[in-house]
């Protein structure tokens, strides 16, 4: 019998094999299906089990690239929270130190002595605090909940200074200095309980140079005056603390 003689009914009843034959090669397996949707849920619940960590305390050294200012000790807190993917966490962190100066100007330094003191002999101290959005991706070193893990990460945000006087300049006073700070980082996190771990991090500040400025009397007028020359606050860090995790 001719293809042309078959019945319209006898040409459908073909059609419907064809159709289930491309519809099997089309749907994927039902185990992979399953598998698929298995692995989904298991990345899913990991992100969402540790949706938070604290870094506190966070004490460390700060060692100045102006050979000018002493090293001092830093203190900070850094909370962030784990988005997009496994291990990518998001957050803020806040440091505060107070550092010297090695050589501020003294009592009874001469007009002519201070005219020729660099700006850093002009204070003291300072109060360093800063504020950064802060970014690290984990990178763990084995299999386990209690492998070590590597972690590299990037803040940015601001700083302010707070210079105090030293005691042979009464020229004027310091006003606060605010300026742009970078911090690339890298650390690990060593974890001795499901929660709580400590960890060891070294960074750098890099903080553009800025100058001073400050309050004096000129003829009895309060007047708004640049104090020296600019001065750099960049710092190498080394932290250390503990980690907490829920």
């Amino acid at each position: 019998m001719s293809l042309r003689k078959w019945s319209f009914s006898s040409r459908l009843s073909l059609l419907f094999p064809a159709l289930i034959a491309v519809g099997c090669t089309a749907v994927p397996p039902v185990e992979t299906l399953e598998e698929e949707d298995i692995e989904g849920r298991v990345m899913r619940e990991e992100l969402t089990s540790n949706r938070g960590r604290l870094q506190f305390p966070k004490i460390g050294v700060a060692i100045p690239v102006n050979s000018q200012l002493k090293p001092g000790i830093i203190t900070g807190i850094r909370g962030q929270i784990e988005a997009v993917q496994k291990g990518m966490w998001f957050g803020f962190e806040f440091d505060y130190a107070n550092m010297d100066s090695k050589d501020p100007v003294t009592s009874g330094t001469s007009q002519a002595e201070l005219a020729a003191a660099d700006t850093e002999q002009l204070f003291e101290s300072y109060d360093r605090y800063q504020l950064m959005l802060t970014w690290d991706y984990d990178i763990p070193l084995g299999d386990g909940p209690f492998i070590p893990i590597f972690y590299a990460g990037l803040g940015l945000g601001a700083a302010a200074f707070n210079p105090k006087e030293a005691s042979g300049f009464t020229s004027a006073d310091f006003d606060v200095g605010y300026a742009f700070v970078a911090r690339p980082e890298v650390g690990f996190l060593f974890p001795f309980h499901e929660n709580i771990g400590a960890f060891l991090e070294l960074s750098g500040d890099f903080i553009p140079e800025f100058q001073f400025t400050g309050d004096t009397r000129i003829n009895g007028q309060a007047t708004n005056v640049d104090i020296g020359e600019e001065v750099g606050f960049s710092t190498i860090n080394v932290f250390a603390g503990l980690t907490i995790r829920w």
